[in-house]
């Protein structure tokens, strides 16, 4: 995974199959509080905003090692992709969750956008670790999603 530099912007993107069906592995990527179950990236969700997931949902997400972040949704294309930003000192960042459909399956594309005056200076140091989270992300998602996939086809 190589970063790429645009203007101020760097990227960051993890891409990989999961043998489960688009609309489930939807489902369970934008149940945003049920992802500390199945990935270690995540400690905590708080949604904060009311009604349904989608355009301008608002959400406390606590990571590892991290304080305590908002985050709200800026894109919404059902069953395709969600986007939330966050902003913190001096650093703004874009996570996109996109999903394809395959004849055999799913795939999943993360990719985190940073971009602010402080991701220059800390980019060396930040970018290994955010490129081994958003791919221990996508592990995360394709094991629960196979995992729960087979046992919901075992007992249809």
């Amino acid at each position: 995974m190589q970063p790429q530099a645009r203007s101020f912007q760097l990227e960051l993107t993890d891409e990989l199959f999961i043998q489960a069906p688009l609309e489930f592995v939807w489902n369970v990527t934008v149940d945003v509080e049920s992802w500390p179950r199945w990935t270690p990236t995540v400690k905590s969700v708080k949604i904060l905003s009311q009604g349904e997931f989608g355009l301008g949902s608002r959400a406390l997400l606590k990571q590892p090692m991290q304080a305590e972040a908002e985050w709200i949704v800026s894109k919404f294309q059902p069953l395709r992709l969600f986007e939330w930003v966050s902003r913190r000192s001096g650093i703004y960042l874009t996570a996109r969750h996109e999903i394809l459909q395959t004849e055999k399956g799913t795939i999943s594309k993360l990719t985190l956008l940073a971009e602010g005056f402080l991701i220059r200076l800390l980019w060396p140091v930040l970018k290994n670790r955010l490129a081994q989270s958003i791919k221990t992300e996508n592990l995360g998602l394709k094991k629960y999603c196979e995992t729960a996939n087979i046992h919901l086809s075992s007992s249809a």
